[in-house]
């Protein structure tokens, strides 16, 4: 549980990187300049996004049967947003929102649905 908030928190920073350091003042990725994102910075952010989410991903089947569908989705939702970050050049992290179209996050709803073991 605290490697899947802890990835949703750091895709959460990456993809507000701008607004955070503009509105707000604020940077929470530590060694990261949110005006001055490197290539290089942004690569070490995702890979240890992935490493949460590859950790709480082979944990899901052992949460109670009720919660297991939500946690999937949710999951799944937040790979697509860090699939959709990691696309976006990093110096124009700051300047751009990211986000997941309703469509696709549909269908990561319907694949959630129809794995076995989550209904």
């Amino acid at each position: 549980a605290s490697r899947l908030g802890a990835a949703f928190h750091k895709v959460n920073f990456l993809r507000d990187l701008g607004d955070d350091a503009d509105r707000l003042g604020r940077a929470y990725l530590p060694g990261v300049e949110p005006t001055a994102l490197t290539e290089s910075a942004k690569a070490e952010v995702v890979a240890d996004i992935r490493a949460d989410l590859d950790a709480a991903r082979a944990t899901i089947g052992d949460l109670p049967p009720d919660c297991r569908r939500a946690v999937r989705v949710a999951t799944g939702i937040f790979a697509e947003l860090l699939r959709r970050i990691e696309r976006v050049p990093a110096a124009r992290l700051s300047s751009v929102r990211v986000s997941v179209p309703g469509p696709v996050k549909l269908g990561i709803v319907a694949r959630c649905t129809l794995l076995p073991g989550t209904r």
